[in-house]
């Protein structure tokens, strides 16, 4: 099985070179937001084990994010009002 893996990863190489060049911020973003996405889920699996109230939880998480969102409002960037109303 390890042979047939390593055989097929000159092929794997090509195919990878041929694909267009992608800016490092793109797959950051995105290896951010998989990341993320990931811990989240699983943080909250834990949360709601520990805490056994989840609708508590959500209100302490809203509560948390709206908190967070007021002080940090200056430093948010939404697009234009017409963006932001759509």
């Amino acid at each position: 099985a390890l042979g047939g893996l390593l055989a097929s990863a000159p092929a794997c190489t090509r195919v990878l070179r041929r694909l267009p060049k992608m800016p490092l911020g793109l797959i950051g973003s995105a290896a951010f937001y998989l990341a993320s996405s990931a811990g989240m889920s699983i943080l909250n699996k834990l949360a709601v084990t520990a805490l056994p109230l989840p609708v508590t939880l959500v209100v302490i998480q809203m509560a948390f994010t709206t908190a967070t969102t007021l002080c940090g409002w200056r430093l948010i960037h939404i697009g234009s009002l017409r963006d932001a109303l759509r």
